[in-house]
């Protein structure tokens, strides 16, 4: 699902689902929910298959050199929020039959088959979905009607009362994880499984946006960086590859209501500020590659740090998420979805409506 990210106000739950790209977790049975750790399954290196993407009430899928169209879901009034599993077999999307209608998390294998309501009766979605390591629970933040929690009217009213739950994909049942009385969004799992990483905390500038983490379980939770952020901080965490870091996009230095795009140590360490490029200009939506320690982030256009390097503007809209084997952005844009290579030049484009899209791995 596609966070879009916008200045005090309430985004609906159709704009949630659409723009500046992604956003990533979780319940199996419950006796699984007590002290499991999942590991990450041994994959080798991910090829590109289909690509994903929502338009209206559809779900097209293509072939990865955009042949092939056809049209792997339909009948439902929107959709969005598309995630495929990691091992690339299942795809997770949020669904709802008509406007206004509370959102549905559905689980279906890659061609479609075999759905799986996995969440029901959502009325604000406030994340993308995040599948666990091994593929066998889905993590979200969504709008909890009469928790209590911190105050941020009228910076971010979607943030408000926003808590973490975890489905299982066999449908077994919904639970609630973390602190009841933090608002808390965007989950993402560790690579081992063990944690998820989310921002926690309140969107006025007098209360702050900060990076937590918690076990997978929900328990354990706490504060893992005094990086802070207002309204949209923290809308999107994403572990690197290896699990050693998280970024997110945070406040500036010098403006807790500017966004720059902070790295952080899995143990709270080295915090380390590596956007501030353009200088004044927001910089949010940080991703890593897939297969090293590469970054990309939005700051009116994408921008690309490779490891060791300094960060470069890529020309043209550009795209901002990785391609499965790390060789290739993709996103939308005004026109349809553009992919392009890791200089900025456009490989191949998918006219048309676009709103989520999702590119799924392929392993041998």
């Amino acid at each position: 699902m596609d966070i879009a990210v916008r200045r005090q106000g309430v985004p609906r739950a159709v704009l949630v689902f659409a723009v500046l790209a992604l956003l990533i977790t979780l319940l199996v049975a419950t006796v699984a929910f007590i002290g499991t750790r999942p590991t990450r399954p041994v994959l080798a290196a991910a090829t590109n298959g289909q690509i994903a993407f929502s338009s209206g009430g559809d779900i097209i899928v293509v072939e990865p050199d955009g042949t092939g169209r056809r049209t792997l879901i339909s009948g439902a009034s929107e959709t969005g929020g598309l995630e495929y599993s990691p091992d690339g077999r299942r795809l997770a999307y949020w669904s709802r039959p008509r406007a206004g209608a509370p959102w549905d998390l559905i689980v279906v294998d890659s061609d479609g088959a075999n759905p799986v309501t996995i969440a029901s009766g959502i009325a604000d979605a406030t994340s993308d979905s995040a599948w666990s390591p091994d593929g066998g629970s889905v993590a979200y933040s969504a709008r909890t009607p009469g928790a209590k929690g911190t105050p941020c009217q009228p910076w971010n009213g979607e943030f408000c009362t926003s808590r973490i739950f975890r489905a299982a994909v066999d449908g077994s049942g919904v639970r609630q994880i973390g602190d009841p009385a933090l608002d808390a969004r965007a989950p993402d799992w560790s690579r081992d499984g063990s944690t998820i990483a989310f921002g926690g905390g309140g969107a006025a500038p007098t209360v702050g946006v900060q990076l937590f983490v918690m076990d997978a379980d929900g328990s354990n939770v706490r504060q893992l960086s005094d990086v802070v952020g207002s309204d949209w901080a923290f809308v999107r965490v994403d572990w690197s590859h290896d699990g050693t870091k998280i970024v997110g996009q945070a406040g500036a230095a010098d403006d807790i209501t500017n966004w720059d795009i902070w790295v952080i140590n899995a143990d709270g360490s080295g915090e380390t500020n590596v956007g501030a490029y353009p200088q004044g200009i927001d910089e949010v939506i940080p991703s890593w590659a897939p297969d090293r320690d590469a970054l990309t982030w939005s700051a009116e256009g994408i921008i690309l740090r490779e490891e060791g390097a300094d960060p470069v503007r890529l020309p043209g809209d550009g795209a901002g998420l990785w391609s499965p084997d790390g060789q290739l952005l993709y996103g939308t844009t005004d026109s349809g979805i553009v992919v392009t290579d890791l200089d900025g030049t456009v490989q191949m484009t998918i006219e048309g409506p676009a709103g989520d899209v999702a590119w799924q791995p392929l392993f041998d």
